[in-house]
């Protein structure tokens, strides 16, 4: 039990390191923590396995929130600049300083988030967690992981 408990205690201390990090690295640091607690189940690692189970789940549920809200604020920022300017920019970059104080990053990344324009409107996206950049394209739930995207149709008529 004792050995277990040192353990989970260092698990959490990592944990909470990790949490500190960038987006990017902590995504990293998890995996890599929540792959040791699952090789130490074997080894008599009873209450670790218990108390800290789906870390790795957690921090990209969390990080995948990150990149929902940063596409909207993206997103209202492209508004707000087509408002002012009558046109859609060119880039995320163009919105800096003026709309946004620097181009969110994606979480998962740890790069710029992506923009497109489209036909019908325009798209700010993250890669997602299977770190692939699909171009903005979703798919149906359940098929395989895809984009993070945020998706914004131009009114009728334009």
């Amino acid at each position: 039990f004792r050995r277990d408990f040192c353990f989970y205690l260092e698990t959490l201390k990592q944990i909470l390191s990790a949490s500190k990090q960038p987006w990017r690295e902590a995504l990293l640091e998890v995996q890599r923590v929540d792959a040791a607690v699952q090789a130490a189940r074997g080894f008599r690692h009873v209450l670790t396995s218990l108390l800290t189970p789906a870390l790795d789940s957690a921090f990209r549920a969390a990080a995948r929130a990150t990149a929902w809200a940063r596409s909207a604020d993206a997103a209202i920022a492209v508004e707000l600049f087509q408002r002012r300017h009558d046109r859609l920019p060119e880039s995320l970059r163009e919105l800096v300083p003026e709309f946004l104080p620097k181009v969110p990053e994606d979480p998962f990344t740890g790069e710029s988030l992506k923009y497109k324009v489209e036909q019908d409107g325009y798209v700010v996206y993250s890669v997602g967690p299977d770190l692939t950049d699909d171009g903005g394209t979703e798919v149906e739930p359940g098929e395989r992981q895809s984009d993070l995207v945020f998706r914004v149709a131009s009114p009728k008529g334009q």
